[in-house]
């Protein structure tokens, strides 16, 4: 992603779903791609929001703030294409049945084994989890 194997100005359009909190400076695999685009051609990405699962906030570890996710990307996109389009969602993606559920859920999380049996028999079932994040588009000028 931060050296791509393609000419300049190759494709109409370049996807970046779920990957540009990976980088420590995510500015570079999207000049990259603005690199590889045409004239009019279309950025997409998409992240999580930093408030993401808040059905379960009070009981995950904290976590640091990704160097891309929906509340600082568009920014970030804003500086390399000059342009930024944002479409936000919220919505509900896990129904989580039983504390059993719950429990692998948070395991998942990286929530030790303890802390999420003791946090699993706190929720009140059927839980549905919602996810947060963005959709972003910008184009080459």
């Amino acid at each position: 992603a931060t050296r791509l194997p393609f000419a300049d100005e190759t494709f109409d359009a370049v996807a970046a779903l779920y990957m540009l909190y990976h980088f420590d400076s995510p500015t570079v695999p999207m000049r990259e791609a603005l690199r590889v685009l045409k004239p009019g051609g279309l950025f997409v990405c998409c992240a999580p929001s930093r408030h993401n699962w808040p059905e379960l906030v009070p009981f995950l570890p904290p976590q640091p703030i990704d160097p891309f996710d929906s509340e600082n990307g568009p920014a970030q996109i804003e500086a390399v294409f000059g342009n930024v389009r944002t479409e936000p969602w919220d919505m509900r993606v896990y129904r989580l049945p039983d504390e059993d559920a719950v429990w692998t859920h948070l395991v998942a999380r990286q929530v030790p084994d303890e802390d999420a049996r003791t946090a699993a028999r706190q929720v009140k079932t059927p839980l549905w989890v919602r996810a947060k994040g963005a959709v972003m588009w910008a184009s080459r000028e």
